[in-house]
This record gives C-alpha cells, structure tokens and sequence, in this order.
C-alpha cells in the first residue's frame, strides 16, 4: 500500500471512531413499560416452573400408584396431571406471546455499546497498524476472527437444531398427553361397560339365587312332610318287629326249654352208648388179634408162594432160551439147506448153458496139404 492510500484510510478511519465516540455518548432513554414486561415475564417464569415441577411430581406418583386399592387416587391423579398440563400450556403461550411483544431492550443496548467499543479499539489498532506498515498482521487477524465466528455459527446452527428438538419433543408430549387422555377416556368406557356387566351378572345371580333359595325351602318342606309320612310308617314297624321279638322270646324260651330236656336224654342215652362202645370196643379189639395172627399166617404162606412163583418163571425162562435157541438152529439149518439148493440149481443151469454151447465136443482136426 502506497502513503497516499494509507493516509486516505487513516483519515477514514479517525472520522469513522469520531462519529462511533459521539454515538456512544448520546445515552438510551429510559421505557417504563419494558419494566414491567420484564416483570410480568419473571412472574410467568416463576409460575412455569412451578407448574413443571408440579407436572413431575404427578407423573411420577402415578407410576407409583398400581393395583386396583389404588384406583381411586389415580383416577384423580390423573385429572390432576390434565389440569396441570393444561395450565402449563397456556403458561407457555402467553411467555412466548411476551418475549415477542416485548424484547429485551436493555441487553441490546449493552450488547451494542459493547460490541461499538470493541470495534472502536480495532479501528484504533487497524490505524497504529496502517502508520506502523504492518498491515498484514491485521489480515491475519482478521483470518483468525472470521474463522472463530464461522464457529460461533456452527453453535448457533447447533443451537437452533436444538431448539426445534425441543420444540419437536414438547409437540410429542402433548401427542402423547392426547393419546393418554383418549386412553383413559377409552378405559373408562371400557370400565363403565364392564360395571355394566357385572351388574347385570349381579342381579341376574341373586334372582338365581332367589329361586333357588325358594326352590330348596319348598324342597325341604316336602322333604319334612315325606319324612314324617317315612317315620309314622317306620314307627309302625317298630311296632310290628317288637311284637315278632315278643313272639321269638316266647318261642325261644319254649325251644330252650325243649331242648335242656332233649339234652338230659341225649347224655343218658349217650352215658348207655358209651359202655356199649366199651364192650364192642373189647370185642373188636379180640377179633383183631386173631386177624393179625391170621395175617401172620397169611404172610408166610405168602412168601412161600412167591418162591415158588419165582422158580416156575426162572424156569419158565430156561426153557423159553433153550426153544429160542432150538428155533434159531433150525432156521439156521433151513437157511443152509436153502443156500446149498440154491447152488445147485445155479451149477445146473450153469451146466445146461454150458452143454447147449458146445461144450463137452471135440473139435475137428483139419486135413494136411500135400
């Protein structure tokens, strides 16, 4: 850069911190109605995180509440729980009606005064630097800065990505607040049918259970009645079998005295047949004695007869050896008589087949040649 132009951007740029010194004098005016915006904003941000504190307190004490004990606490905890997010959205609607409405006017002007100084300062440095000729050192700088503000926009791109995160997951809690409140609304329906039911079952048993009940009371009146008639008819026959008993007694006694008196004759007749058994007794046991000596007897006589049994079959045996052998020499005889026949009728033949061959003739000498 030639002195001509470094002097022109200097004087550019005294003027341009002139003007800047001035701006920053002339004071902001006071707004008495962004007050108490910023004040009703801080009540409402107050309010809005009592009620999402409140809003978790619910949700989390009725995932405590479980079990049919518990039915009627969830049932309110659950009104609550719709009554709070209600509150809580039209809390944030009017928060981000405000914060639209009213701006934060005070902060912009600090965060301009501030951003003014600082831009100050880098023209007084860019000036020192121009006068130095070192400018280049101001372009890297600049390098650098922009750099760090390509940053900054990165966060803030981040930073809005975030916010619609947000705003995304608070559209699906309210989806799912809908979801839930039809889900209860359907549950109710359903409870409501089934009491429904279960009313009709309840009366639809105690009718059954009524006539029931009336069934078996006329069934224990007929059942009394029958078991009178049953107990007038077993009493008569109480009757009857005392009088058959009377009539056994009676019989039996008379059967038992009939019987003593048979029984005395019975043991006189049998004292007389005892000593009738005695004396056969004697007399049977005389005739076994001689029986056994006739047994004896017999015996011997016996044995002898077997001796003598047993001679006549040994020689009954003998004498059928000796006539076996006689029949075996006798065939033997018969079989060589039979053999010899046999071998001269076959030299016989033998013979007269040799004879009508010729045999026996001489045979003819021939004649000599002279």
């Amino acid at each position: 850069m030639n002195i001509i132009d470094s002097h022109k951007l200097q004087i550019i740029l005294k003027e341009s911190s002139e003007t800047l010194s001035f701006l920053q004098s002339v004071l902001p005016q006071d707004d008495l109605s962004s007050e108490l915006a910023g004040y009703e904003i801080s009540k409402l941000l107050k309010k809005q995180k009592q009620l999402e504190k409140e809003y978790a307190q619910l949700v989390q004490i009725r995932t405590s509440l479980t079990g049919i004990q518990n039915k009627k606490q969830l049932i309110e905890i659950q009104n609550k729980i719709v009554e709070v997010a209600s509150n809580l959205k039209e809390s944030t609607k009017k928060l981000c009606r405000l914060f639209k409405e009213n701006p934060d006017i005070e902060s912009d002007s600090a965060k301009v005064q501030r951003d003014r100084r600082e831009f100050m300062k880098m023209i007084e440095l860019l000036i020192q630097m121009v006068q130095n000729g070192s400018i280049h050192k101001f372009f890297n700088m600049t390098t650098q800065e922009l750099e760090e503000q390509d940053k900054l926009r990165k966060l803030i791109q981040m930073e809005k990505e975030l916010c619609n995160d947000i705003k995304q997951l608070q559209v699906d809690r309210l989806n799912e607040t809908k979801e839930y409140e039809q889900e209860q609304v359907e549950i109710n329906l359903k409870i409501q049918t089934f009491k429904e039911k279960l009313l009709y079952k309840k009366n639809r048993a105690y009718a059954k259970n009524s006539y029931r009940e009336k069934e078996k009371r006329s069934e224990e009146s007929t059942d009394f009645r029958t078991f009178d008639i049953e107990q007038k008819h077993i009493q008569d026959q109480i009757k009857n079998l005392q009088n058959k008993i009377d009539t056994e007694n009676q019989v039996f006694q008379e059967l038992k005295d009939f019987l003593v008196k048979k029984e005395e004759q019975a043991r006189l007749s049998s004292d007389e047949w005892e000593k009738k058994t005695q004396i056969l007794k004697l007399k049977l046991e005389e005739k076994i004695e001689i029986l056994n000596k006739e047994k004896e007897k017999c015996t011997e006589e016996l044995i002898k007869l077997r001796q003598w049994q047993e001679e006549i079959e040994e020689e009954r045996q003998r004498i059928e050896r000796l006539e076996i052998k006689e029949a075996k020499q006798k065939e033997e005889n018969q079989l060589n008589l039979i053999r010899i026949d046999n071998a001269l009728k076959l030299i016989q033949q033998e013979y007269i087949e040799w004879k009508e061959q010729g045999g026996g003739k001489k045979k003819s000498k021939g004649k000599k040649k002279k």
